[in-house]
């Protein structure tokens, strides 16, 4: 590889103007900050049960995945009792209480243990010299080794035990903050639940050095090896591997580089994780079969059997309010077979909502800015079948996708057209919530909307309640929303967060 080459892919410190830009003041405050942290950390474990010394009588570091500075753990005994679902609970109690005296706002709650299929775990040098995976302990980049953690799907700790086996083995070098040398910086595991099968991801910051493309080598092929040998034990057997080149500054935080290159190291499908949603098992009567596709450079939720339940909801949502709509006049036969003429799935992902309630639409439009979604979105298309039979040709070019975000589309040329030809609009926004533009335009069709006999539906999947609550106000004071039902999916047992599914119609008037 050449030198200009090699310069190309470090990268050099931000300057101003780039989105990893910090001050001088700024990169101050955050070092005090994180000494306060440590500090207080060291205070908080001279009182903790958890702490033990070893024989030199130094205190050790966290090792366990019971630690009470696991986030993840941290309302396990309750997890209803989180603070963001006891705020959820007392918000939409004070909307339907006031004509609704006896509402109390649905929780539900799946299983607290190896729910989590998808794990990004940092990978750093302990002060002992070994090599060590586990969390960043909340505000700190103390790190917070997970060797068990319950929430974990068992072959995601299985993984993480033998890729720090592997490293330690090898000598491999983790990446340093402090001097921004090493290599490893994180490893990024997703588990195929029909196979149980891993699939991995290397996050590595390249240097200067030749030498680290060996060790970079020899971990892959002892990984592999170790798979080949492991396989039918079904501790470690990789779907695929991959590595994701992150040469971004030390003080950056973020764990994929969005400029970074992306280079599948070992095994077939192109890497992609299938996944299916519905099956006879939580939802027979469907007959719907939707493979869902997830290379690791795209979103996938990482309770896939509880956002099932969230879909299946919506389902049951769209097909009684399809029976509330339906021409009175017409044959029962008729009614059933009914469907809404478009949908409009804004922040979509590779589909996963939108492609499993497809057979309640004429026609879907699906949309998302991450340029990976999609060929994952047109694979599942070219695949879905309906009651056992392939879409026709018609059908299926009436389910288009654009890689635009939620923005882009909305205030695009076809914009306007889309929201107002949408009898339902789907939207499933990051934690951050729904774009000022997006919400000002679902008002504005709202409106126009208003005079139709038709009422507009919106289904709002929210993974970030403080966000909901803000566009909540947005829509519904505005005048041109109701709010019909809502309720809260607690996806993550244990984390402070709750998942919020909230269904609303335009305002009549």
């Amino acid at each position: 590889m050449g030198t200009n080459e090699n310069k190309k892919r470090r990268r050099s410190c931000p300057q101003p103007g780039d989105p990893d830009y910090k001050t001088p003041t700024q990169l101050r405050n955050a070092r005090k900050r994180r000494k306060s942290q440590r500090e207080k950390s060291r205070g908080s474990d001279s009182t903790s049960p958890q702490k033990h010394v070893s024989k030199e009588g130094s205190s050790s570091r966290l090792s366990s995945s019971q630690h009470p500075l696991d986030p993840s753990l941290k309302y396990i005994a309750n997890p209803k009792a989180a603070p963001t679902v006891q705020a959820a609970k007392k918000f939409f109690n004070g909307i339907f209480q006031s004509t609704q005296s006896d509402y109390q706002f649905p929780i539900f709650v799946g299983p607290t243990q190896g729910w989590r299929t998808v794990a990004r775990l940092a990978v750093r040098q302990q002060k002992d010299e070994k090599l060590q995976v586990g969390l960043f302990v909340p505000g700190s980049h103390q790190l917070l080794p997970v060797p068990q953690c319950q929430a974990h799907h068992p072959n995601i700790n299985s993984a993480v035990q033998v890729v720090q086996d592997v490293c330690r083995q090898l000598v491999v070098p983790a990446f340093d903050e402090a001097t921004g040398k090493g290599n490893l910086r994180y490893i990024a595991i997703s588990i195929e639940r029909s196979t149980g099968k891993q699939q991995v991801v290397l996050v590595w910051k390249e240097q200067e050095s030749d030498s680290t493309t060996q060790i970079l080598d020899r971990l892959i092929a002892k990984l592999i090896a170790v798979s080949d040998q492991k396989r039918k034990e079904k501790i470690f057997n990789l779907h695929s591997l991959w590595v994701h080149y992150n040469n971004s500054w030390k003080h950056a935080n973020s764990i994929v580089d969005r400029n970074g290159r992306w280079v599948q190291r070992h095994g077939e499908d192109g890497g992609r994780i299938q996944e299916l949603l519905l099956s006879n098992s939580n939802q027979p009567e469907s007959q719907l079969y939707v493979p869902l596709f997830f290379p690791p450079q795209v979103f996938r939720q990482a309770n896939l059997d509880g956002f099932a339940n969230i879909v299946i909801k919506i389902r049951e949502w769209l097909a009684e309010r399809l029976t509330s709509t339906a021409d009175i006049h017409a044959t029962k036969e008729k009614k059933k077979r009914r469907r809404f003429k478009q949908c409009l799935e804004l922040y979509g992902g590779v589909g996963t909502i939108g492609l499993n309630l497809f057979d309640y639409f004429d026609g879907l439009v699906s949309s998302d800015e991450n340029p990976h979604n999609k060929s994952c979105f047109e694979l599942s298309l070219g695949q879905i079948t309906l009651r056992d039979k392939p879409l026709r040709d018609s059908r299926r070019e009436r389910i288009v996708y654009h890689s635009k975000s939620a923005t882009d589309v909305i205030l695009g040329s076809q914009g306007r057209q889309l929201l107002e030809k949408a009898e339902v609009i789907i939207v499933d926004p990051p934690r951050k919530g729904l774009d000022q533009e997006v919400i000002d335009a679902l008002n504005a069709s709202a409106e126009g909307s208003q005079s139709s006999t038709t009422r507009k539906a919106l289904v709002y999947v929210s993974c970030g309640f403080d966000a909901f609550r803000r566009d909540y106000h947005g829509l519904v004071q505005s005048g041109r929303w109701t709010l019909d039902h809502a309720e809260g999916h607690v996806l993550f047992p244990g984390s402070d967060a709750i998942e919020t599914l909230a269904f609303l119609t335009t305002t009549e008037r």
